[in-house]
């Protein structure tokens, strides 16, 4: 039972710093700067995005950050910092949390845990209208993709799982050039939606659980913004258990 409880703390621990280090993910992608590119040498030390004052190692740290700014706000000039860098941290953690006791700690908790926060990013981008990079869609196709050949080599599901990556490929284009035109890039997006967890989830999973999304959707009980969010949550959420 102790060990358990310790687990479960270290759990929440790897969880907060994959959320942690994910944010940085988010307020690149959300500015339009480059994901790559900053080393120790040449990077930028953690700074406030508004007055650019460097940050102490606690500001910036998992829990601690939460505690060591005044009101939610910089501590140098007062501007407020968007909460949902703490509601992505925290998010990450607790799936994390879930994953380690549904499925231990092992090679499936890893995947998971990077699917989550690929998930949780994606969803938060797309609530937020903006526009999410075609390689983040692949990173979460090939962390299902990855799932399947390692946790369950069925053939036929793995030659399905196959053909869905794939497509995410062909659809990648097809969305970006749909850009100005706000059906059809919903549209790509339900598509998109839809090959993610035809990849992660056996089809008699999926297949029931993306109808269901789609009635809800059509019954306006869920938002167009909340599609990515509750389509690729619900894969993650069905994988674990």
């Amino acid at each position: 039972m102790l060990l358990s409880f310790v687990l479960g703390i270290f759990a929440l621990a790897v969880g907060l710093f994959f959320g942690n280090f994910g944010t940085s993910f988010y307020y690149r992608i959300a500015n339009r700067m480059p994901i790559n590119g900053v080393g120790f040498n040449d990077g930028i030390p953690p700074h406030c995005s508004t007055c650019k004052h460097p940050l102490r190692f606690y500001e910036y740290l998992p829990i601690f950050n939460w505690f060591s700014v005044k009101g939610n706000r910089c501590n140098y000039c007062g501007a407020g910092i968007d909460p949902v860098y703490q509601i992505f941290e925290f998010g990450v953690g607790l799936m994390s949390v879930f994953n380690y006791f549904a499925l231990g700690l092992g090679g499936k908790y890893v995947l998971m845990t990077l699917f989550a926060l690929c998930a949780l990013l994606a969803g938060i981008l797309f609530y937020r209208k903006i526009a999410i990079p075609e390689h983040l869609v692949t990173l979460i196709g090939f962390i299902g993709l990855s799932n399947e050949l390692m946790y369950n080599p069925k053939p036929l599901a793995i030659i399905l799982s196959l053909i869905c990556f794939g497509l995410l490929f062909i659809l990648g284009p097809l969305k970006k050039a749909s850009v100005h035109d706000a059906t059809s890039a919903l549209n790509y997006t339900g598509a998109e939606i839809s090959l993610i967890v035809a990849i992660v989830l056996p089809i008699y999973v999926s297949i029931p659980l993306l109808v269901l999304i789609y009635c809800l959707y059509k019954q306006h009980v869920i938002a167009s913004k909340y599609l990515y969010l509750i389509g690729l949550l619900s894969a993650w959420l069905f994988a674990i258990l």
